[in-house]
Protein backbone atom coordinates (compact mmCIF):
# COMPACT_ATOMS: atom_id res chain seq x y z
CA UNK A 1 0.00 0.00 0.00
CA UNK A 2 1.72 3.24 -1.11
CA UNK A 3 1.97 5.75 1.69
CA UNK A 4 1.87 8.82 -0.53
CA UNK A 5 2.47 9.68 -4.14
CA UNK A 6 2.95 13.39 -3.42
CA UNK A 7 5.75 13.19 -0.86
CA UNK A 8 9.11 11.43 -0.90
CA UNK A 9 9.40 8.41 1.37
CA UNK A 10 10.80 8.99 4.85
CA UNK A 11 14.19 7.60 5.86
CA UNK A 12 14.38 6.73 9.56
CA UNK A 13 17.40 5.73 11.63
CA UNK A 14 16.89 4.27 15.11
CA UNK A 15 19.85 3.96 17.46
CA UNK A 16 19.25 1.97 20.61
CA UNK A 17 21.02 0.37 23.52
CA UNK A 18 20.34 -3.22 24.50
CA UNK A 19 17.88 -3.97 27.32
CA UNK A 20 18.92 -4.54 30.94
CA UNK A 21 21.85 -6.92 31.21
CA UNK A 22 22.24 -9.78 33.69
CA UNK A 23 25.18 -8.69 35.83
CA UNK A 24 28.47 -9.25 34.02
CA UNK A 25 26.97 -11.81 31.64
CA UNK A 26 26.38 -11.37 27.93
CA UNK A 27 22.66 -12.05 28.35
CA UNK A 28 19.63 -10.11 29.46
CA UNK A 29 18.29 -10.08 32.99
CA UNK A 30 14.68 -11.10 33.60
CA UNK A 31 13.71 -7.42 33.41
CA UNK A 32 15.62 -7.12 30.16
CA UNK A 33 13.61 -9.94 28.59
CA UNK A 34 10.40 -8.18 29.64
CA UNK A 35 11.68 -4.94 28.11
CA UNK A 36 12.50 -6.75 24.86
CA UNK A 37 9.02 -8.29 24.74
CA UNK A 38 7.37 -4.87 25.18
CA UNK A 39 9.72 -3.11 22.77
CA UNK A 40 7.81 -3.68 19.47
CA UNK A 41 4.69 -1.99 20.81
CA UNK A 42 6.69 0.87 22.30
CA UNK A 43 8.41 1.35 18.96
CA UNK A 44 5.08 1.16 17.13
CA UNK A 45 3.74 4.00 19.29
CA UNK A 46 6.81 6.17 18.74
CA UNK A 47 6.76 5.66 14.98
CA UNK A 48 3.03 6.47 14.89
CA UNK A 49 3.84 9.79 16.57
CA UNK A 50 6.57 10.41 14.02
CA UNK A 51 4.13 9.66 11.17
CA UNK A 52 1.60 12.14 12.59
CA UNK A 53 4.30 14.76 13.05
CA UNK A 54 5.55 14.24 9.49
CA UNK A 55 2.03 14.66 8.13
CA UNK A 56 1.39 17.82 10.15
CA UNK A 57 4.68 19.37 9.09
CA UNK A 58 4.34 18.23 5.46
CA UNK A 59 7.56 16.22 5.66
CA UNK A 60 8.47 13.02 3.87
CA UNK A 61 5.78 10.35 4.13
CA UNK A 62 5.68 7.49 6.63
CA UNK A 63 2.95 4.90 7.14
CA UNK A 64 0.69 5.55 10.16
CA UNK A 65 1.60 2.07 11.43
CA UNK A 66 5.04 1.16 10.13
CA UNK A 67 4.91 -2.29 11.74
CA UNK A 68 1.61 -3.32 10.16
CA UNK A 69 1.49 -5.98 7.47
CA UNK A 70 1.21 -4.65 3.93
CA UNK A 71 2.82 -1.26 4.50
CA UNK A 72 5.31 0.06 1.97
CA UNK A 73 8.25 0.15 4.39
CA UNK A 74 11.70 -1.39 4.07
CA UNK A 75 13.06 -2.62 7.40
CA UNK A 76 16.67 -3.41 8.26
CA UNK A 77 17.52 -4.47 11.81
CA UNK A 78 21.13 -4.82 12.91
CA UNK A 79 22.52 -6.15 16.19
CA UNK A 80 26.07 -6.31 17.46
CA UNK A 81 27.63 -9.78 17.84
CA UNK A 82 26.80 -9.76 21.55
CA UNK A 83 23.95 -12.03 22.66
CA UNK A 84 22.28 -9.30 24.71
CA UNK A 85 21.67 -7.10 21.66
CA UNK A 86 20.24 -10.02 19.70
CA UNK A 87 17.96 -10.94 22.60
CA UNK A 88 16.80 -7.32 22.77
CA UNK A 89 15.65 -7.43 19.15
CA UNK A 90 14.16 -10.92 19.25
CA UNK A 91 10.49 -9.95 19.46
CA UNK A 92 10.84 -7.10 16.96
CA UNK A 93 12.47 -9.47 14.47
CA UNK A 94 9.73 -12.06 14.97
CA UNK A 95 7.06 -9.46 14.22
CA UNK A 96 8.91 -8.19 11.17
CA UNK A 97 9.39 -11.70 9.78
CA UNK A 98 5.64 -12.22 10.08
CA UNK A 99 4.62 -8.93 8.46
CA UNK A 100 7.37 -8.12 5.94
CA UNK A 101 8.86 -10.56 3.46
CA UNK A 102 11.70 -8.17 2.68
CA UNK A 103 12.68 -7.27 6.26
CA UNK A 104 16.37 -7.91 6.86
CA UNK A 105 17.95 -8.85 10.15
CA UNK A 106 21.70 -9.15 10.59
CA UNK A 107 24.48 -9.50 13.10
CA UNK A 108 26.76 -6.60 12.25
CA UNK A 109 30.32 -6.81 13.57
CA UNK A 110 30.86 -3.07 13.26
CA UNK A 111 28.21 -2.42 15.92
CA UNK A 112 30.29 -4.19 18.55
CA UNK A 113 31.68 -2.33 21.52
CA UNK A 114 35.33 -1.34 21.43
CA UNK A 115 37.62 -4.37 21.37
CA UNK A 116 40.86 -4.75 23.30
CA UNK A 117 42.82 -4.65 20.04
CA UNK A 118 41.45 -1.23 18.97
CA UNK A 119 42.77 2.17 19.88
CA UNK A 120 40.18 4.80 20.74
CA UNK A 121 40.82 6.47 17.39
CA UNK A 122 40.35 3.21 15.49
CA UNK A 123 37.12 2.58 17.35
CA UNK A 124 35.76 6.06 16.66
CA UNK A 125 36.69 5.74 12.99
CA UNK A 126 34.75 2.47 12.84
CA UNK A 127 31.64 4.12 14.29
CA UNK A 128 31.96 7.11 11.98
CA UNK A 129 32.38 4.88 8.93
CA UNK A 130 29.14 3.01 9.72
CA UNK A 131 27.18 6.23 10.18
CA UNK A 132 28.56 7.76 6.99
CA UNK A 133 27.73 4.65 4.97
CA UNK A 134 24.17 4.50 6.28
CA UNK A 135 23.68 8.20 5.64
CA UNK A 136 24.82 7.90 2.03
CA UNK A 137 22.79 4.75 1.35
CA UNK A 138 19.59 6.09 2.82
CA UNK A 139 19.92 9.49 1.19
CA UNK A 140 19.97 7.73 -2.19
CA UNK A 141 16.80 5.74 -1.46
CA UNK A 142 13.96 7.50 -3.30
CA UNK A 143 11.66 4.51 -3.79
CA UNK A 144 10.33 3.45 -0.38
CA UNK A 145 10.22 4.48 3.25
CA UNK A 146 13.11 2.86 5.06
CA UNK A 147 13.63 2.19 8.75
CA UNK A 148 17.00 1.02 10.03
CA UNK A 149 17.37 -0.14 13.61
CA UNK A 150 20.83 -0.50 15.16
CA UNK A 151 21.14 -2.10 18.60
CA UNK A 152 24.53 -1.59 20.19
CA UNK A 153 26.42 -0.73 23.38
CA UNK A 154 27.10 2.29 25.55
CA UNK A 155 30.52 3.18 24.14
CA UNK A 156 29.40 2.74 20.51
CA UNK A 157 26.31 4.87 21.04
CA UNK A 158 28.20 7.59 22.89
CA UNK A 159 30.55 7.84 19.92
CA UNK A 160 27.65 7.73 17.47
CA UNK A 161 25.96 10.63 19.25
CA UNK A 162 29.10 12.70 18.65
CA UNK A 163 29.64 11.79 15.00
CA UNK A 164 26.08 11.51 13.68
CA UNK A 165 25.33 14.41 11.35
CA UNK A 166 22.28 15.59 13.27
CA UNK A 167 20.50 18.66 14.58
CA UNK A 168 21.07 17.67 18.22
CA UNK A 169 22.44 20.15 20.74
CA UNK A 170 25.58 19.36 22.72
CA UNK A 171 23.49 18.53 25.77
CA UNK A 172 21.33 16.11 23.76
CA UNK A 173 24.39 14.39 22.34
CA UNK A 174 25.84 14.02 25.85
CA UNK A 175 22.63 12.64 27.39
CA UNK A 176 22.96 9.18 28.99
CA UNK A 177 22.07 5.91 27.26
CA UNK A 178 20.29 3.78 29.88
CA UNK A 179 19.19 0.25 28.92
CA UNK A 180 16.76 0.27 25.97
CA UNK A 181 17.29 3.99 25.32
CA UNK A 182 15.96 4.51 21.79
CA UNK A 183 16.63 7.61 19.69
CA UNK A 184 14.79 8.14 16.41
CA UNK A 185 16.06 10.30 13.57
CA UNK A 186 14.61 11.17 10.17
CA UNK A 187 16.61 12.41 7.21
CA UNK A 188 15.79 15.89 5.96
CA UNK A 189 17.94 18.08 3.73
CA UNK A 190 20.92 15.79 4.25
CA UNK A 191 20.80 16.03 8.06
CA UNK A 192 19.45 13.59 10.63
CA UNK A 193 16.71 15.34 12.58
CA UNK A 194 16.12 13.94 16.06
CA UNK A 195 12.47 13.16 16.67
CA UNK A 196 11.59 14.48 20.08
CA UNK A 197 8.48 12.63 21.17
CA UNK A 198 7.09 15.58 23.09
CA UNK A 199 6.36 17.27 19.76
CA UNK A 200 3.18 15.22 19.38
Amino acid sequence: MPISSAKPPMQVLILMRHATRAGGLDTLAAEGHKQAERFPELLRAKLAKLARFAKQENLAALAPDSLAQGQDVTWQVSASPKIRTQQTLRFLNELLRTNFETARSEIFEKLDERTSSETQTEFENRVRSVLDTWHDEMRENKTSAEIRVACSHLDWLEAAAIYLSSDESDSERAAPWPPLETRIYFLQNGIWNRFRHSKI
